[in-house]
């Protein structure tokens, strides 16, 4: 109906400077995650607020009792941001372990062409006493793929885990790839001390910086992990559950869409 007020573009969304846009930026600074992660729960919880302000306007509110009773509505920020802690801290987690898949081939590439046998292929009990970590390694990526089934597309078939879980998990398998590249690391050093002309400088090289930036990025990567220790969420924030279907619908349906868009990331 073209003068039915629910469906006229609401008078919040042209204003910058009003008290929706300093909630909104409020709620940008309380959020942990990535940009892109940040982006879509304030675009969702934007739309949910035009939404629930409209409603009130419907009501006979005045623009800004119809803002201000949308955003009671929501809640604080800081327990917008703790509702949605959960999902960014999987969402950031998942992205760190999809890096340590790709990464490591990058990175083991020059290991293997360093140290693996020149006869291939190499008989495995050759190979392992090489690379004496290829056995943790293959725990790991298999570690790492469960992980991820269990918290993106699989996990309404197998055991889900909880965002705390997910991120303990992260940290562990982030720390285990650390000692991986330390222990290389250090057996570069030894076959550089024993025989320095033994191996192609290029490879040596290779494999060090590797290994070295790697160590940088995963050491960041679980002080991450340390800092996002979950005290736990709240399923919604503010009074949106307390029964009033009507009046918690935009809260509700602004949590379930960006809910949705995050886990829409993973594979």
């Amino acid at each position: 109906m073209a003068g039915d007020p629910l469906n006229a573009p609401s008078a919040v969304a042209s204003d910058p400077a009003g008290p929706i846009a300093a909630y909104l930026t409020a709620l940008d600074a309380a959020l942990f995650g990535s940009r892109r992660a940040r982006a879509d729960v304030l675009d969702e919880v934007h739309d949910g607020l035009l939404a629930a302000t409209d409603r009130h306007r419907y009501r006979g509110a005045t623009a800004l009792e119809a803002e201000q009773a949308a955003l009671a509505e929501f809640g604080r920020p800081e327990l917008v941001a703790r509702a949605f802690a959960g999902e960014l801290a999987t969402a950031r987690a998942r992205r760190l372990l999809v890096t340590l898949l790709l990464t490591g081939p990058l990175v083991g590439v020059w290991w293997l062409l360093l140290l693996a046998p020149h006869r291939w292929p190499p008989h495995p009990g050759q190979l392992v006493s090489a690379l004496p970590v290829l056995p943790v390694v293959g725990l790991t990526v298999a570690a790492v793929l469960a992980v991820l089934a269990s918290t993106g597309g699989l996990s309404r078939r197998l055991p889900a885990l909880t965002p705390r879980r997910t991120v303990q998990a992260t940290r562990v398998l982030a720390l285990t790839c650390l000692a991986v590249d330390v222990t290389m690391l250090a057996l570069l050093l030894a076959i550089a001390v024993a025989g320095p002309g033994a191996h192609a400088p290029a490879l040596m090289l290779g494999a060090a910086v590797g290994s070295l930036a790697r160590l940088t990025w995963v050491g960041h990567s679980a002080h991450w992990c340390r800092r996002s220790a979950l005290t736990g969420c709240v399923p919604f924030p503010g009074g949106a559950t307390s029964g009033h279907a009507d009046e918690g619908s935009s809260v509700e349906g602004a949590f379930v869409a960006a809910d949705r868009r995050l886990t829409g990331w993973r594979p």
